[in-house]
């Protein structure tokens, strides 16, 4: 007994976790009243910026900062130049409705973005050199006009430039991506390396130096050439042009060289390797022709985990005892139910899923409506007396065909489930086992009866001492959408002392999945 009262204190911290997540999560504090403010600031020519800011640069003669936010955000939002240097930060900014920065100045060296903030130029940015720092999942797209251009590009950043500069030193690690095809360069030194990619453009000269499953791109001969083999290459492009017409530089992505070519616009991809059939994937089918004309047709098969939560579940709910069995407690006779009658109902309505391993094992999470009817096996008028709960009947004695007590929750799962085939969610055994969670949003007792031959209904909205939290263990265990589902409360159904001490549970089958 004392390890059951241990694991219900440690479910229901857990539970008040996961309710505390979700509730901070749902708040929004911005005003939705955008108004702008302009900031008297001293010169600089650095710019620092992470968070989630969006940025607008433009070159001009003098220092202009003007800062767009919730009326009532304006004094978290701080500019501060230090060392020639802007920087800009939030402070204690919850879902704002804008956090945007519009910068004007007449010289910029150096660029420094992190964090989710997205920075661009409006008009094109000219001068000397230009050191670019990306990291995070940060967004840059600029337009410049320069002699020397660094950019160290790292995490899972974007940058997108366009323009001339006439040397670009580049470094690209982590999942990073640059796509520098309309920056037209003479020379271009590039590093790239994790699982980096780079796109770029050079007249004269390309030196890379790739590792890991970095990959670089570059224009020569009215096509796009991809090395991604690792080590050092000197490149003296034969014929770059004045680069990709508009239409290709948008849609086509690389072509390798070598003794491999792949070709991509949108979604449709031709890949010809040396000894390998030609490959044509359009979307989700791929088409192979051998050496000998033989043509393969097959549909990709989706790898990715899918558990087993979303959906509309149909199901019967009862309670037990502290032994586990169906006795109502003395004094709680009224208590009884009729299990045919007692329906459970839910609507599991958001799902996410986290692969774990090898798309076979994952954990799934989500949101849910559930429905609990507990249908009376006798004429029962459920009343809150005190500290306890009484059947009040001989009160208001009728003939009632109908008794119940409804019960509904708004359910977040964790359920780790695994599936024996990763590639069809339809064509694979399941089992998972995990907590749900339950918060109370509704309760209220139901007495159908007849009066003077007429059917009434009523509804009596009330808390009946139930607890206002529940933790379940779960099990799911089906056959592609076939999904059954067991679950039992750790906890009772009404609050300690001010009721019987019952524990809930509901045994039912998916009707649609999804």
């Amino acid at each position: 007994m004392k390890k059951l009262t241990t694991l219900r204190t440690k479910v229901f911290a857990a539970v008040m976790l996961a309710m505390a997540t979700v509730t901070a999560t749902a708040q929004t504090n911005g005003s939705g009243k955008l108004v702008k403010q302009d900031r008297d600031l001293p010169g600089f020519t650095e710019i620092e910026v992470g968070s989630a800011f969006s940025v607008k640069v433009s070159q001009g003669d003098v220092i202009h900062v003007t800062v767009e936010t919730d009326d009532n955000y304006l004094d978290k939002i701080e500019t501060v130049v230090k060392d020639n240097r802007l920087h800009i930060n939030s402070m204690g900014m919850k879902n704002p409705s804008a956090m945007r920065v519009f910068i004007q100045m007449p010289d910029l060296k150096l660029l420094d973005i992190s964090g989710a903030a997205r920075i661009e130029s409006e008009g094109g940015i000219t001068g000397t050199t230009l050191d670019v720092i990306a990291s995070g999942a940060s967004k840059v797209k600029f337009d410049l006009n320069l002699e020397l251009l660094n950019s160290k590009i790292s995490g899972a950043s974007k940058v997108d430039l366009n323009g001339n500069a006439s040397v670009h030193r580049a470094e690209i690690s982590g999942a990073s991506n640059l796509n520098a095809l309309n920056l037209k360069t003479l020379t271009t030194n590039a590093r790239v390396s994790g699982a980096g990619k780079a796109i770029i453009f050079a007249r004269d000269e390309i030196t890379a130096e790739l590792s890991g499953a970095g990959s670089l791109s570059y224009f020569d001969n009215d096509q796009l050439i991809k090395i991604s083999k690792s080590g050092t290459h000197t490149i003296i492009p034969q014929d770059p042009g004045s680069g990709p017409a508009e239409e290709i530089s948008a849609k086509l992505e690389t072509t390798d060289a070598g003794d491999s070519t792949i070709v991509k616009i949108g979604d449709i991809e031709v890949s010809v390797r040396e000894g390998d059939p030609t490959k044509i994937t359009i979307g989700g089918s791929e088409l192979e022709v051998d050496d000998d004309g033989n043509v393969n047709f097959k549909r990709k098969k989706q790898t990715r985990y899918d558990g087993h939560w979303g959906g509309f579940e149909l199901g019967v709910n009862g309670y037990v005892n502290r032994d586990g069995q169906f006795d109502m407690p003395e004094g709680y006779d009224f208590l009884d139910l009729r299990m045919e009658k007692s329906v459970n109902v839910k609507l599991n309505f958001f799902e996410q899923n986290f692969n774990l391993i090898s798309n076979k094992f994952g954990l799934t999470t989500g949101l849910g409506f559930e429905w609990n009817n507990y249908r009376f096996d006798n004429k029962v008028v459920l009343k809150k007396e005190g500290n306890d709960i009484i059947d009040d009947f001989e009160s208001s004695p009728r003939d009632y065909t109908k008794s119940k007590l409804v019960v509904n929750y708004l359910n977040l799962p964790i359920l780790l489930e695994y599936q024996t085939n990763r590639f069809s969610k339809k064509n694979s055994f399941h089992i998972g086992a995990g907590l749900q969670t339950g918060l109370r949003i509704g309760s209220h007792t139901k007495l159908v009866y007849q009066d003077d031959g007429r059917k009434k209904k009523d509804k009596d909205p009330g808390d009946y001492h139930i607890n206002p939290f529940k933790y379940d263990l779960m099990v799911r265990i089906g056959w592609g959408k076939l999904n059954l589902h067991a679950n039992y409360s750790l906890n009772t159904l009404f609050k300690n002392n001010r009721g019987p001490e019952l524990y809930p549970f509901t045994v039912g089958i998916a009707l649609a999945s999804w």
